[in-house]
């Protein structure tokens, strides 16, 4: 009796750690429940187990009476979750299916469940990078602010085509997208993504040569930014297989690199961003929209508002393409260190699909005649203009975005 009491007991603050550790995550919200009404059965169970003498049974019954709610209450909840299961993998990838099914086992067959649910917890990148920033909204001011914000930031949507495109309504982005990127205004300012410098309560995750970090001015929940701890330029040829390795590794994300005119406000550190695929309009156009050949392993998405090209396929492929692909942007801007380019990259769970948006000018003319305060980065190119002034949101018109897309946007073979 004593062993199914501390195994109870142990069971239930095992589920409080996760909680509490896991807590504000989109992996918390959509399992918390779930851990209550396990914690909740087991309680159940042990209030029938130790009142099981009003019912005339004997210590073997009651004992089998136990294990009998606790198998039924098994079955129940472990059907429940094939849905949500279902939901959690199709829209975050299988890491998050896996886990769920992990934290569930970690119930019910500790102790080897729950070694395996702390050992993902404390090694897998997509867990590490949910408690991390369950953490820092909890400890950090800025980010708890900002990301409380967000729920409050305003969208419009235009529909062109057979697809969105989406203006955000952001004001905290406008040190983004006012940065100044000159060699003067770089040079009179301390760089904010090298680790002396950055903000004492950052934390991180160390990936590689790289630090994970919690965006404090997001576009999305969340939004994480990944500087080269050491000071190099943002030129992305000599990274590109960290680009694939990090989007194989953070499953349910969309690993992002804004060229150094081409939306990245610190263009002398290197650095990725990384959002939720969920969030980004150009992964599910892709998916709905024609596309066409452009050269041996490169589509363009048909008749869009602007150029974007498409390279899937295993690792090897995708570097060999891209590689291809920048030597033939780099001749047709030869002056440029780097051909103007965003670029996004996300693993689908077979193969590696790279997104590589051509670009011709860092922004529109609206941003320099004063009518829109709006500077295209990676996010804008893939369907979310941001729009930090109030006045730009109510005002911008889906023509307006036509034509930024029409000035910055780049047209390969034309």
């Amino acid at each position: 009796m004593i062993w199914i009491v501390l195994y109870i007991i142990i069971g239930m603050l095992w589920q409080a750690s996760v909680a509490v550790r896991l807590r504000n995550t989109e992996l918390y919200r959509l399992t918390h429940r779930r851990m209550f009404i396990v914690a909740g059965v087991a309680v159940v169970g042990m209030v029938l187990y130790f009142f099981r003498g009003m019912f005339g049974s004997d210590a073997v019954a009651g004992i089998v009476g136990f294990w009998l709610v606790m198998v039924v209450a098994f079955c129940i909840v472990w059907v429940a979750l094939i849905a949500a299961n279902v939901f959690s993998a199709a829209r975050y990838g299988q890491e998050w299916m896996t886990f769920r099914n992990r934290s569930l086992g970690g119930m019910v067959l500790w102790p080897v469940g729950i070694l395996s649910v702390e050992k993902a917890l404390r090694s897998e990148i997509v867990l590490r990078v949910e408690c991390l920033f369950s953490s820092q909204t909890r400890k950090w001011p800025l980010a708890r602010k900002n990301f409380s914000d967000l729920r409050n930031v305003r969208l419009r949507s235009f529909d062109h085509d057979g697809y969105k495109i989406y203006v955000q309504c952001n004001p905290a982005r406008i040190i983004s997208t006012t940065a100044k990127i000159d060699k003067d205004s770089i040079a009179g300012r301390k760089c904010f993504l090298c680790p002396a410098n950055r903000p004492k309560e950052q934390d991180l995750i160390a990936w590689r040569d790289y630090d994970i970090l919690v965006n404090p001015y997001p576009i999305f929940d969340p939004h994480l930014t990944i500087p080269c701890r050491e000071h190099q330029p943002q030129l992305i040829k000599s990274h590109l297989g960290d680009m694939l390795d990090l989007a194989h590794e953070l499953k349910g994300w969309a690993v992002f690199y804004n060229g150094p005119k081409c939306g990245a406000s610190a263009p002398d550190h290197f650095h990725f961003q990384a959002v939720r695929v969920a969030n980004i309009p150009l992964y599910s156009d892709y998916e709905n929209l024609e596309h066409e050949d452009v050269k041996e392993n490169v589509v363009r998405i048909k008749d869009y508002s602007r150029e974007v090209l498409c390279i899937e396929g295993s690792r090897g492929l995708v570097i060999e393409t891209m590689e291809n692909l920048y030597a033939d942007l780099h001749y047709d801007q030869p002056d440029d260190e780097e051909p103007m380019m965003n670029v996004v990259c996300v693993w689908t769970g077979r193969k590696w699909r790279l997104f590589v948006i051509p670009r011709l000018t860092y922004r529109p003319s609206q941003y320099f005649e004063g009518k829109y305060v709006i500077s295209p980065g990676t996010i804008e190119m893939c369907g979310v203009m941001i729009a930090p002034k109030v006045e730009d949101y109510g005002n911008i018109t889906l023509d307006d975005i036509l034509d930024i897309y029409r000035q910055v946007s780049y047209v390969v073979g034309v």
